[in-house]
């Protein structure tokens, strides 16, 4: 039940503009001097309309429903809400750096163990919006303009002939977290495992030795309605193995912990994202573009951003600081030996495509790119919003 008092929750303009981040001024192209107007504008309209939503949109990617806010109003008073429903019910951020501290810790102080690592199917999917409005009902939310907005927001995907939680929206994460809690608690309070994580859908557990079928048993039988386990994407581990497990970006070796590299899936992810940017670029014959998605991908970028004094720098050496030096440099090889095959192979259609576009200047510019030297020398560009989101445009639904 709740006890906090929920009337101090507020859609004021100030605590509007507590939530707005660093990606809504070039989503947005949001300009410092409009803040103030403009959260205040949200505000009322907010108040005036009985906390309605203007509308979502959808996509289909990958045989589910994506559901995406297209305007700056639905972004701003969605995650307002989600941010009120984590302080109710302490939802804590998840940090990546953390688990994977933790994890590495295990791995090097216990001798002998299991790990078992499993999914959630179709885990938004599963969870009935209804449910958790009934749920949040029962654990004492009553008549809020954060419930009411939740009520709109359920109303909106009942005219998409959608009753699960919406994916794509922040939103989903917090209630599903919210749905799960006493799940969680649950597993944490099995003397069996000494390790538990779960992001989202995605759960690593690390038991004793011989108690794996016994845990996975444990999680089936207490997973809350309407939620199953993906047996194809269940796997067991041992203590004694030479595998490596890839979790939240990273892959650790199990033989020895303090092997840290980049996981497979997101070497992968990057690969894929030369080719969209290669492909783009045999379309629309933009060289200047082309370069700058490659320097964004091998490089450092740092972020100029409105209203925020402290920089913002993402890239390879800052998404991936725990990796040991050893992998992450056998990391880089495999991606700018990637790179370069694509550029010189006669083989691949898309090489072959893409050198009858360049001519030899570029082709030579495009070759002097390299993830090694962008990660060894900190290779640093600086771009504004608009730059940004034309970069991160053919990688959107990727």
């Amino acid at each position: 039940m709740i006890k906090k008092d929920t009337t101090k929750f507020q859609y004021s303009p100030n605590q509007i503009r507590k939530v707005i981040r660093k990606s809504d001024f070039w989503k947005y192209k949001l300009d410092k001097d409009q803040l103030i107007t403009l959260t205040e504008s949200i505000a009322t309209e907010f108040a005036e309309n009985n906390s309605e939503t203007k509308g979502l949109e959808t996509i289909d990617f990958r045989h589910k429903k994506i559901f995406i806010t297209n305007n700056i109003y639905d972004t701003l008073t969605i995650r307002k809400t989600s941010e009120i429903l984590e302080s109710l019910f302490h939802v804590n951020s998840f940090s990546r750096e953390q688990e994977i501290l933790q994890l590495k810790y295990i791995l090097e102080t216990e001798k002998s163990f299991s790990i078992v690592r499993t999914d959630i199917k179709n885990f938004f999917e599963s969870i009935s919006f209804y449910k958790i409005i009934s749920l949040l009902q029962t654990k004492g939310i009553y008549n809020n303009s954060f419930l009411l907005h939740l009520n709109n927001i359920k109303r909106e995907l009942d005219n998409h002939g959608h009753t699960s939680l919406p994916r794509g929206l922040a939103l989903s994460s917090t209630l599903s977290e919210i749905y799960l809690e006493e799940f969680d608690n649950l597993i944490r309070s099995n003397r069996d495992i000494l390790y538990y994580s779960r992001y989202v859908d995605d759960i690593v557990i690390i038991t004793k030795e011989n108690s794996q079928k016994k845990i996975l048993d444990f999680i089936k039988l207490n997973l809350p309605e309407g939620l199953i386990l993906n047996r194809s994407k269940t796997r067991f581990y041992h203590s004694k193995s030479t595998e490596k497990i890839n979790y939240l970006g990273y892959s650790l070796d199990l033989s020895n912990a303090l092997k840290i590299g980049i996981s497979k899936n997101k070497l992968g992810k990057i690969k894929k994202r030369i080719i969209l940017s290669l492909k783009q670029f045999i379309k629309d014959s933009n060289f200047e573009i082309l370069l700058l998605r490659i320097k964004f991908l091998t490089g450092a970028t740092e972020l100029r951003i409105a209203d925020r004094a402290k920089k913002l720098v993402v890239g390879i050496k800052y998404q991936y600081a725990l990796c040991d030096e050893s992998e992450i440099q056998i990391n880089l090889k495999e991606l700018d030996n990637f790179w370069y095959s694509v550029l010189v192979s006669k083989k691949y259609y898309i090489s072959n495509k893409l050198r009858a576009k360049l001519t030899t200047e570029n082709l030579i510019k495009l070759k002097q790119m390299s993830f090694k030297s962008g990660y060894s020398f900190t290779i640093t560009n600086s771009l504004n919003p608009d730059t940004i989101s034309k970069i991160q445009e053919v990688w959107k639904y990727e």
